[in-house]
């Protein structure tokens, strides 16, 4: 069975040269941090995983997979 977290993704645009770009929620959850393709600066996650839209999306994702096994 497929997961929401592998079929999931979460969009950044780059602080540094505006880049966008989008990533698997499965790589979030283990990152405090990504990497942007177009400049490969860094950029802190942490703060946004805790308490922002990423933690939401994580959130979000593990409900569906509740919800897909329970109906399974």
């Amino acid at each position: 069975m497929s997961s929401h977290f592998d079929n999931s993704f979460y969009p950044f645009q780059c602080e540094t040269c505006g880049k966008g770009f989008h990533k698997v929620l499965r790589v979030l959850i283990d990152s405090n941090e990504v990497r942007c393709p177009g400049c490969h600066t860094l950029m802190d996650i942490q703060a946004s995983k805790r308490a922002g839209d990423i933690g939401r999306a994580l959130l979000k994702a593990t409900e569906s997979d509740k919800r897909s096994v329970a109906t399974n």
